[in-house]
């Protein structure tokens, strides 16, 4: 199922063209993949009521539960109710899709976490010497 979700989020859905900031030559930073990003398109397009920020999608967002996501995911329609601000679109996923993507943003949220432990767990000796 994560494969799958792997899959629409970076071939059908498109995630990171919004969800992962750019580089000054336009290419997504792959450190920083689904993290969030400024949508200076927007901004330059003048569409005030367009978000002009696309949140990170590493886990779920702050509040959600798995539920919430898949049915979101599904309907289109918030946790709370409405709907997200365009250029965000409001997706009708099959119930295996949207299970799927939410597996795999979840397991984006579990990776960060053991990258940083183990980052945190290093000694200096296994720390590249600084170059002078």
């Amino acid at each position: 199922m994560i494969q799958h979700g792997k899959y629409l989020v970076e071939a059908v859905a498109l995630c990171a063209e919004c969800h992962t900031p750019r580089d000054r030559n336009g290419q997504l930073i792959m450190d920083k993949w689904l993290q969030g990003s400024p949508l200076q398109w927007v901004e330059q397009s003048g569409q005030k009521e367009w978000a002009s920020y696309a949140g990170s999608l590493v886990g779920l967002p702050e509040g959600w539960k798995e539920s919430d996501m898949v049915q979101y995911l599904e309907t289109g329609i918030l946790p709370r109710g409405g709907y997200s601000r365009l250029p965000m679109p409001p997706y009708r996923m099959s119930h295996k899709d949207a299970l799927a993507i939410t597996l795999y943003l979840e397991s984006l949220s579990e990776q960060n976490t053991n990258i940083k432990r183990d980052a945190f767990n290093k000694s200096e000796s296994d720390l590249p010497p600084i170059e002078k």
